[in-house]
């Protein structure tokens, strides 16, 4: 079983009194010193150049209470979405949808699956072996659930979002491997990067490429990154176009499942509008692709 990683009550309290501070101060001030702090400068609203820049921009302004957006950042109601496009044999089986953990219903479950909740980001339980403490798994769902992640990202569009528990298909390759995260950077039915993120813990790797597989260069790579490329990278391809065509910026998470296209998630405000690791230069390049 793997859930987040825990930290000391002193972290926790910061934590929440920073997060309290957050959600009080108007969201654009927030966003100018989350910017400020990594760019060294405020944000251009005439003239934003740089993907975070737009992403604040939006996160601020058309996305904060769009009911699209809270919809498709819904990790339960994204999937009517994704499927009233064409694309439902994309998605994860779904074992049950709760509005509370002592709903759940264990008993329909195979020996691997995943519990998570519907409202933010961070809130996955694994299980590979079917051997879990329920009382604590329970206890730890019931926690997140009354959690407004709104508040502790400053992501206003979660806030709407009606908290719920998902139970769903563990994935796994056929070596018995997580598969590869493949995350769509697009604007408007544009594709102009995709993250690839393989392994987990210190051996997890990151790379960006384009919509030809060659490195972009954004981040040092590690190996050989061709042998990343996925069976079904062609059709990912049109999947994310396809999902993309409707916002100023969306990232579509998919993975490849030995050849089959599988959905991860549409993330709207990926690293809370934070990608502190990439350069201003690399930033200036991914940002004059987003049409806000």
């Amino acid at each position: 079983m793997i859930y987040e990683i825990g930290v000391s009550i002193k972290t926790k309290k910061y934590k929440n009194i920073k997060n309290c501070i957050k959600s009080i101060l108007p969201s654009k001030f927030v966003s100018n010193m989350v910017f400020l702090k990594n760019r060294h400068r405020l944000i251009d609203y005439k003239n934003p150049v740089m993907m975070d820049e737009k992403l604040l921009i939006l996160k601020d302004g058309v996305y904060r209470n769009n009911p699209l957006i809270v919809k498709c950042t819904d990790k339960n109601q994204v999937r009517q979405y994704i499927a009233d496009k064409g694309y439902e044999n994309i998605l994860i089986n779904n074992y049950g949808v709760y509005d509370s953990a002592d709903d759940i219903e264990w008993e329909k479950f195979p020996e691997k699956y995943v519990l998570k909740c519907n409202h933010g980001s961070g809130y996955n339980i694994i299980v590979k072996d079917g051997n879990i403490n329920k009382d604590e798994v329970k206890k730890k769902l019931a926690g997140w659930l009354k959690e407004d992640y709104a508040v502790i990202s400053g992501e206003k569009h979660y806030h709407k979002i009606p908290r719920k528990i998902i139970a769903e298909e563990f994935i796994e390759n056929k070596a018995g491997e997580l598969p590869n995260d493949y995350k769509f950077f697009a604007s408007r039915g544009n594709i102009f990067a995709i993250l690839i993120v393989s392994g987990r813990g210190k051996k997890k790797q990151r790379i960006y490429v384009d919509d030809k597989f060659e490195d972009l260069g954004y981040v040092q790579s590690q190996g050989d990154y061709k042998e990343m490329k996925p069976e079904s990278f062609d059709r990912m391809l049109e999947i994310a176009r396809e999902l993309s065509k409707d916002f100023p910026f969306v990232r579509v998470d998919l993975y490849d499942m030995d050849g089959k296209v599988v959905f991860g998630e549409l993330t709207f405000t990926p690293h809370g509008c934070n990608h502190d690791y990439l350069s201003d230069e690399v930033q200036t390049c991914m940002g004059k692709n987003i049409i806000i």
